[in-house]
């Protein structure tokens, strides 16, 4: 894991590599973050776990950085990243996935 510094204010970051890709979908990152922490930090049951991602998702900085990533809606990306690699909506949280999904494009 790489390690930056700041010049100005002295502060370090820690860079993740291990998921990163020059052709990756641009905002899964941020999905991926929530969805991990929800899940493997914080132990949330599935539904849980589906829903705090999305309230997550919806605060305004998270939903202006999806937006500008080409996500029209939170509940698009949160949805299409579930679909593809997340094994919890596999489960019974797919229901509660399903019912984000019709709100969000009632």
């Amino acid at each position: 894991m790489p390690i930056r510094a700041d010049r100005r204010s002295g502060g370090l970051q820690a860079v993740d590599w291990e998921w990163a890709n020059p052709d990756g979908i641009a905002g899964w990152d941020l999905v991926h973050y929530f969805c991990q922490d929800r899940e493997m930090v914080r132990r949330y049951g599935d539904d849980k776990a589906a829903t705090s991602t999305l309230a997550c998702l919806r605060q305004p900085e998270a939903a202006s950085y999806l937006a500008d990533c080409g996500w029209p809606t939170p509940e698009l990306a949160l949805a299409t990243y579930a679909c593809a690699l997340n094994p919890i909506f596999r489960g019974p949280a797919g229901r509660t996935l399903e019912s984000i999904c019709k709100a969000a494009w009632d």
